[in-house]
């Protein structure tokens, strides 16, 4: 065996599994405190914009100040991050039970019905009749998942 093929000794192994776990663990901590700023960011842009309309010219978290590009690009960034979860979202079709009223003249119903029938919807128009009720009786018919291309943006 070449020796850039070399084993990790097994009194090693245990120091490697704790040594990944460490970094894993720090670096969920980093994004948790990552996430954090972020959140007391927008509270601060939020509640300067409320007080003085404009944008802060700086922020400053844990004895450490971010300037404005900083700051914009920061809102920026949730601005995409939720505009992406919006696209992520499922589309659900419903069927809402309505009625079309008709007011046709003709000499017989059974006129009445062939015009109707031939001309309902294209040359004349019904009156949609529909109470709160039918929406409380929607059927779900279908859902539509995201587009794959959505998904990627």
């Amino acid at each position: 065996m070449a020796l850039w093929q070399s084993r990790a000794s097994p009194t090693l192994t245990p120091y490697l599994k704790l040594t990944s776990e460490r970094a894993s663990l720090q670096a969920s901590e980093r994004a948790s405190r990552r996430d954090n700023m972020k959140k007391e960011l927008i509270k601060f842009v939020i509640d300067h914009l409320k007080t003085f309309k404009s944008y802060p010219l700086e922020f400053e978290y844990k004895n450490k100040v971010y300037d404005y590009k900083t700051i914009m690009k920061t809102i920026n960034n949730r601005k995409q991050q939720a505009s992406r979860r919006d696209n992520m979202k499922k589309t659900y079709q419903f069927d809402v039970p309505c009625v079309y009223y008709y007011e046709i003249d003709a000499d017989t119903e059974e006129q009445a019905r062939k015009i109707l029938l031939d001309k309902g919807g294209l040359d004349i128009d019904g009156d949609l009749c529909l109470d709160e009720d039918n929406y409380k009786r929607a059927e779900l018919v279908g859902v539509l998942q995201p587009q794959a291309s959505e998904q990627k943006r």
